[in-house]
């Protein structure tokens, strides 16, 4: 899904999330502050992500429509904050 496309509470989520990324990355004094911030914010990622699948697995027809995109929103931030963090391993 491009970010074009992307649409109501996914657009305004996206941007928070490149917001707060921006923001701490600003303020890393180092590079290996700025490393570890993205490894906290893969751990807090995936956590959301756990989140929002037993969210979905309590079968509400009132979340699964948009929980299945919060999900796949959450995934690839985890992918961009796992390959950031493996950047620093090289």
């Amino acid at each position: 899904m491009s970010r074009a496309k992307v649409k109501g509470k996914k657009a305004k989520v996206w941007k928070l999330s490149s917001t707060v990324i921006s923001t701490e990355a600003q303020y890393a004094r180092t590079r290996s502050e700025f490393y570890s911030t993205a490894k906290i914010s893969l751990r807090e990622a995936g956590e959301t992500v756990w989140w929002l699948e037993l969210l979905k697995g309590t079968n509400n027809p009132q979340f699964s429509a948009e929980i299945d995109g919060l999900i796949q929103d959450g995934n690839e931030l985890c992918k961009i904050f796992a390959s950031i963090s493996l950047k620093n391993q090289k």
